[in-house]
């Protein structure tokens, strides 16, 4: 595995990570604010 690789799957990991963060903030200050999903 190369450097680049290696960048390229740290940074898709970091991608993934952020996503299921904001879905779970999301998720939360819809509870917290009473909307509906």
């Amino acid at each position: 595995m190369t450097e680049s690789e290696r960048i390229m799957d740290v940074r898709g990991g970091l991608e993934m990570v952020i996503e299921r963060a904001q879905r779970a903030i999301d998720t939360v200050l819809n509870i917290n604010l009473g909307f509906p999903c």
